[in-house]
């Protein structure tokens, strides 16, 4: 009797507040179900995952942010490598994951950087290893208030591109990209981002734009400055050409400010230009130029013509070096640049051809422990074999002097207008040279002999031949990092 009491009981109960514990349980699980979307934000419906080695059992979209919840469905443990969500119009999102999944377990994946606008349905990748198997790749569908911006703003995109903008090969990008260039049309693709991080992957055959017409177009201009960095990684750009004699700010580099160039080598260059012409740059403000080097020819219609810069105005040229030809009939012709800025550990072998020339520099340029072993003929007292016209030069010598200059006007080795300090030239090669214009006492001529091997060491005061210079047997000294 007992037992069918309590049984009956139980029943009644059941009838009379039975509907009461139904709206609890239904306006409970409204309220969890708000109290979620709260927490998680507007969900996101999930196709394509619901049996199978990945199984994703819940997903939902929040501020910014996508979270999947996803199970190892299979008989191992797993590896979540990238999940890629994608729309037709080919934008990408990927979350590199390399998240552990224990067999039955699951692990919540959170992708950042999410937009919600419009709904819209994409394609959900998810890319794995199990076991020794690799490369393993489950897809469906992901339809909700996901947004993927143009650009690749706040989507990362998995492509490896080129500086065209091209897709090269599909990998992961790092979070500040740099292009690699490989052809000449990636080179001049730089134009495309004055700002971007380049880096020259191989050598690039420049020699086709001699038949371009008016060859290279240079990168930047007073407008759109070029502010990039390029690492040539030692690498060769051989025979670029440029073919523009009444244009301002010619070279590789037309108009340039607060730019880097590392290891990167111009060869058999062909420069032709008007006012601030060189092989790397036209006029380049504010950069920093570092173990670069310059060959060819290059020629100026006009004043501030080099064979590495045109102007280098704020610029620091360290370590570098250059060879070949430049010519301009105007003022300030040299070596390496035509005016301005600092030039330091670096060397030039170059012919110079032009009025109030220099070696290295050609006006109003710093120029320390550097040297010039090329030949150079200006026609003007304003020629010297380091600088045509400046002082601010220490720690220097020349082999070969200027030429006769201006009729009846004094060779000056050095400066042809300013002084120097701690600079030396070969006084057997021109003994009837002054090493300046100006009073400089620590500046002399020498002897060949006094010039080469060990000697070099004893006889060029202010030289660091422990830090800075070597000495060479038989031959004029060497910079150390030579």
């Amino acid at each position: 009797m007992r037992g069918t009491f309590s049984g009956q009981s139980a029943i009644e109960y059941l009838m009379t507040y039975g509907w009461m514990l139904l709206v609890v349980a239904v306006v409970g699980g409204a309220i969890f179900s708000v109290v979620q979307g709260d927490i998680f934000g507007p969900s996101v419906q999930i196709s394509g995952f619901d049996d199978g080695d990945v199984i994703i059992t819940d997903s939902d979209v929040g501020d910014e942010s996508l979270e999947l919840v996803v199970r190892n469905g299979g008989s191992e443990n797993l590896e979540v490598e990238k999940i890629t969500i994608s729309n037709p119009d080919s934008k990408k999102m990927v979350l590199n994951s390399f998240t552990d999944v224990g067999v039955g377990n699951e692990e919540v994946l959170g992708l950042t950087n999410i937009s919600s606008d419009s709904e819209g349905e994409f394609e959900l990748e998810v890319q794995y290893t199990q076991g020794n198997l690799e490369g393993l790749v489950e897809s469906g569908t992901i339809t909700g208030d996901l947004e993927i911006p143009e650009n690749g703003e706040l989507w990362d995109d998995p492509y490896r591109r080129n500086a065209c903008g091209e897709i090269i090969e599909e990998m992961w990008v790092e979070d500040e990209e740099v292009y690699q260039i490989n052809n000449l049309a990636e080179l001049q693709c730089m134009s495309e981002d004055k700002e971007g991080e380049y880096s020259l992957e191989r050598k690039i055959d420049a020699q086709q734009t001699e038949a371009w017409e008016s060859g290279f177009h240079p990168l930047g201009d007073p407008e759109e400055p070029f502010r990039a960095s390029i690492n040539g990684n030692s690498n060769v750009i051989e025979g670029l050409a440029i073919e523009r004699p009444e244009t301002d700010r010619v070279g590789l580099v037309g108009y340039g400010d607060d730019m880097t160039v590392e290891y990167l080598k111009l060869n058999n260059t062909g420069i032709i230009g008007d006012h601030r012409t060189g092989a790397l740059g036209g006029d380049v403000r504010n950069s920093l130029i570092y173990k670069t080097y310059a060959n060819g020819e290059v020629v100026g219609g006009s004043r501030k013509v080099g064979v590495l810069l045109g102007a280098g105005s704020g610029t620091h040229i360290l370590k570098s070096h250059t060879s070949g030809y430049s010519e301009g009939p105007g003022r300030r012709t040299a070596g390496i640049v035509g005016r301005h800025g600092t030039v330091n550990q670096s060397y030039s072998e170059a012919t110079v051809n032009g009025g109030r020339s220099g070696g290295i520099a050609g006006r109003a340029a710093t120029i320390v422990d550097s040297y010039y072993t090329g030949e150079i003929d200006g026609a003007s007292v304003q020629t010297g074999g380091i600088q045509g016209r400046g002082s601010s030069v220490n720690r220097t010598f020349t082999v070969n002097p200027p030429n006769d200059g201006a009729e009846g006007e004094q060779r000056n080795a050095l400066i042809g207008r300013g002084g120097a300090e701690y600079s030396y030239w070969n006084e057997d090669l021109c003994p009837d040279c002054d090493g300046t214009r100006s009073d400089s006492p620590t500046a002399k001529g020498l002897t060949t002999e006094e010039m080469k091997g060990d000697a070099a060491a004893e006889n060029m005061e202010g030289f660091d031949f422990e830090n800075v210079w070597r000495t060479v047997e038989d031959s004029y000294p060497k910079l150390k990092w030579q």
